[in-house]
């Protein structure tokens, strides 16, 4: 979700000649990069991974609201696969827990290393995004069109207020939009779906010509956008033309987007809701993903 609007971004400042240029030189000045990748042998391809990180609530590490695996195969449909973050998985050396907790309890080199053990795969590539920073992005662009067809009044949680339809959110709307999760369902997997929902609606921004034609916005949108990116110690501005690509890839009619098989009911063991993968599919999945070979 939210990590594709830096994506997105490179891809149209590469577009704006001397400009886009000057932006990218800009972009790099800011950009910080971090130790957080492992020294796992590579997997074929190339994986990707995008958090969205959220320490609104003040707890003593920041929260991961936002996990996406990108992975473009050596051969086959490229995809985009949300892990919802109450997924229970094997953190390395901690045992069984949400995902979540790899982020807040170990930061991003944990996140790396469960989740190269959760899919197969070897992470070559990170980007983490701040949420809290994504307001100013959002309004930015003047706003994205987002779509829920029922009311919310979510004092308590995310803060949400919205009559069911389409509507122009800002930025904090946006944010809690991205957050809010239906405290009856307690559907975390549609929550990954209104992410990628965000998503799209600021790709749609992003290139639309009022933004392409407007230096000023790009500008205001680079030093928005670079002050809460967060990446690995390897990443280049150039990097971030192949990531616009493989997301392209995986958001056009031959790609791939969605979430990995789970059971239908979720459980509480204690530390709150956990999401189960189902056991008779999600190895098959994974091998899929690595090779190629899920359903566009």
């Amino acid at each position: 979700m939210l990590p594709g609007l830096r994506v997105l971004l490179s891809t149209v400042l590469l577009t704006l000649g001397l400009h886009g240029a000057n932006l990218l030189e800009l972009a790099d000045g800011q950009m910080r990069g971090y130790e957080v990748l492992s020294q796992r042998e590579p997997t074929p391809g190339t994986t990707w991974l995008l958090v969205g990180s959220d320490a609104r609530w003040g707890q003593e590490g920041a929260r991961s609201d936002v996990i996406m695996v990108l992975h473009e195969p050596e051969s086959g449909p490229t995809a985009l696969i949300s892990i919802p973050r109450f997924s229970y998985v094997h953190l390395p050396g901690m045992g069984g827990t949400r995902i979540m907790h790899a982020f807040e309890w170990g930061g991003a080199p944990l996140l790396v290393a469960t989740v190269e053990e959760l899919t197969g795969l070897t992470v070559d590539r990170y980007l983490e995004i701040e949420m809290t920073g994504m307001s100013d992005v959002i309004n930015a662009l003047g706003g994205v069109r987002l779509c829920l067809d029922v009311d919310v009044n979510d004092e308590g949680r995310s803060y949400l207020q919205w009559d069911a339809g389409c509507h122009v959110a800002d930025g904090p709307t946006t944010i809690a939009f991205a957050r809010y999760r239906d405290a009856e369902t307690y559907d975390d997997v549609e929550r990954s779906a209104r992410h990628r929902q965000v998503l799209g609606a600021a790709a749609n921004r992003l290139t639309h010509p009022t933004f392409i034609l407007n230096p000023e916005l790009h500008r205001h949108l680079v030093k928005s956008t670079m002050a809460g990116l967060r990446v690995d110690n390897g990443m280049e501005m150039a990097d971030f033309a192949r990531l616009a690509l493989a997301f392209r890839a995986a958001s056009g009619s031959n790609g791939v987007t969605g979430y990995p098989p789970t059971l239908d009911t979720p459980r509480d063991m204690g530390i709150g809701y956990i999401i189960d993968f189902d056991p008779e599919h999600i190895d098959q999945f994974w091998a899929d993903l690595r090779d190629g070979n899920l359903a566009s």
